[in-house]
């Protein structure tokens, strides 16, 4: 950048030195020279007289000279150089203020070029870092689509044997289901029995029924209702092994009129206009678990079926009033 900067400086220097000029001759010498040619140019136009024998001869030539001048030849010599013009001071000033700015406006040059590299430089790095931040970027979305999947495997695995798990624990269980049995003592009788059916003791905590009348179990509630748990709640536990059982509720036929409590209603059972349903829920506990709240339920729903010598009672109602938890 300095040798340019030099290279430059000289430069300007050469286009604002003076010019040497050829001046012109003064005028008096020329006119010197002009007479000087002059003459001699006349002395050599006329020659010297020589002796002639023809007189007219003589004067015929003469007459000649005189009405018709010969031309005069006149030979131009080269000036002489002028002596070149002192500089004047705003000279001086403008020639150093000429060279400021053009030292001025290559350093601002070499200044905006240096500048516009860097920007060049600069943005070349941001497309650089921007390319490197994509492929970052893509390799962070595969990773991360990786991981999702292998997250989703993972959690399709841990579901998996989660459910195998609380499916062997669901085998070790114990299952309280309701069953009903007819009473050897006494005919029209019978007992609506819980029994364990699964591999491990329960403990019943609570027990409520309900008896209600309806034409059919379409016209029961949609949801039956049912006693809370401490109102239900048994004095002692009952505790059950697997393959034992115990009754929930009796029922027979003579229960049927104190539930009628009108010959009415009794005469529409009789009919079949009408049917008892017995309903009700029991709270039981897995003794093996060692949750506090690992409580299930089982409702449960009866028919009665009233006949003119027989009666008989089964299971029924909709789903609401058979579950199992």
């Amino acid at each position: 950048m300095t040798k340019t900067l030099v290279i430059a400086s000289l430069l300007l220097v050469a286009l604002q030195a003076p010019v040497f000029a050829y001046g012109k001759p003064a005028t008096k010498p020329e006119t010197k020279h002009a007479e000087s040619s002059h003459q001699d140019s006349s002395t050599t136009a006329t020659p010297a007289a020589t002796p002639s024998t023809d007189q007219p001869t003589t004067s015929t030539a003469t007459s000649a000279t005189n009405d018709h001048p010969q031309p005069h030849i006149t030979v131009a010599t080269p000036p002489p150089l002028a002596a070149p013009a002192p500089w004047q001071i705003q000279d001086k000033i403008s020639w150093g203020a000429n060279l400021i700015l053009v030292v001025l406006a290559y350093w601002f040059f070499m200044k905006a070029k240096e500048t516009l590299q860097h920007i060049e430089h600069q943005s070349q790095t941001a497309e650089n870092t921007a390319q490197a931040a994509l492929e970052a970027a893509r390799a962070a979305s595969k990773a991360a689509q990786s991981a999702v999947e292998s997250s989703e495997s993972i959690t399709a695995i841990a579901k998996a044997s989660s459910l195998n798990a609380q499916a062997v624990i669901n085998a070790e269980r114990p299952w309280i289901l309701m069953t009903i049995e007819p009473s050897r003592e006494t005919k029209n009788h019978f007992r609506i029995m819980a029994i364990n059916r699964g591999r491990t003791p329960a403990a019943i905590l609570a027990s409520s029924d309900r008896i209600g009348l309806a034409i059919d179990e379409t016209y029961l509630p949609k949801t039956p209702e049912y006693a809370t748990q401490e109102s239900s709640a048994l004095p002692v536990p009952i505790i059950l092994l697997p393959g034992e059982s115990t009754i929930i509720q009796p029922f027979g036929r003579e229960d049927v009129k104190w539930v009628c409590k009108s010959q009415e209603r009794l005469r529409q059972i009789e009919l079949w206009q009408e049917k008892i349903f017995i309903y009700g829920r029991v709270i039981y506990k897995d003794l093996i678990s060692t949750e506090e709240k690992q409580m299930h339920v089982t409702d449960w729903c009866c028919k009665y079926i009233h006949g003119e010598s027989s009666s008989d009672l089964v299971m029924a109602g909709p789903a609401e009033y058979n579950k199992h938890t």
